[in-house]
């Protein structure tokens, strides 16, 4: 079914008046497409209001945006609390990484997911075709330019959608705290304070301020005399577990 927004006794002209209160919002949608050039040629819901499948459908958006959100969450709760320091074998902290790319990746896929569900299924039908044209903006302009934003917004059914709108707080909030955390997070605490990939056997700090003397893999000291003119030698630090992973 196609609507036709235009009240009784009020012809799009140059004697148009934008203030007349008789008019509907939609009356000064469509003059201020005709004075941009454009001309609706179609306009109609894609689903009845308040019919069972425009009720499924909210159901559905609902659902994949309390799901986005309820992943944002999981991304801020690991990022937080998951161990994250490098231990050697298969530990929690190997998942680190991975948890963090799901729930935040997984968080903005399915929010994507339910915008395009509901501008395929929420958002009216509309054909418009258009002229390309140059001017300033004059009052009428700028009162008709806000119709057509607000309409836009109504045109969502946010307002009378109230599940809708409750399921946005959810990613809406987690999203904006996932986004935060992080930069907060290193701010904290220095993630790489105390890393066991940054010390090494070479270090005089690890070794109660003492020199470190070069050793063979087993263990024996290496002299100067040892090491010929340009010649080279795999040496390791002259400590307790010096010459392993460790």
């Amino acid at each position: 079914m196609t609507i036709e927004h235009r009240s009784a006794g009020h012809a799009a002209g140059d004697d148009f008046d934008v203030d007349d209160p008789a008019l509907r919002r939609f009356d000064l949608v469509r003059e201020g497409a005709r004075r941009d050039g454009v001309e609706i040629v179609h306009y109609a819901p894609r689903l009845t209001a308040g019919s069972r499948v425009e009720k499924r459908a909210v159901r559905s958006i609902a659902l994949l945006i309390s799901l986005s959100g309820l992943l944002a969450i999981a991304f801020v709760v690991a990022y937080t609390w998951w161990p994250w320091k490098y231990e050697p074998g298969m530990v929690a902290s190997k998942f680190y990484t991975p948890i963090l790319a799901a729930t935040l990746g997984g968080s903005l896929f399915i929010l994507g997911l339910a915008i395009i569900a509901w501008a395929k299924k929420l958002l009216p039908e509309e054909i418009s075709v258009q002229e390309r044209h140059d001017g300033s903006p004059e009052h009428s302009e700028q009162k008709l330019t806000g119709a057509t934003i607000m309409n836009l917004v109504d045109e969502t059914g946010i307002r009378r959608r109230p599940l809708l709108k409750a399921a946005f707080l959810l990613p809406a909030g987690a999203l904006g705290l996932a986004g935060g955390v992080a930069l907060v997070g290193a701010l904290i605490k220095d993630p790489n304070a105390d890393h066991i990939l940054l010390k090494t056997g070479w270090d005089p700090a690890n070794n109660n301020g003492q020199r470190v003397r070069l050793v063979r893999e087993d263990g024996t000291p290496i002299r100067p005399e040892d090491v010929s003119a340009g010649g080279q030698m795999t040496v390791f630090p002259g400590i307790p577990g010096g010459a392993t992973n460790k």
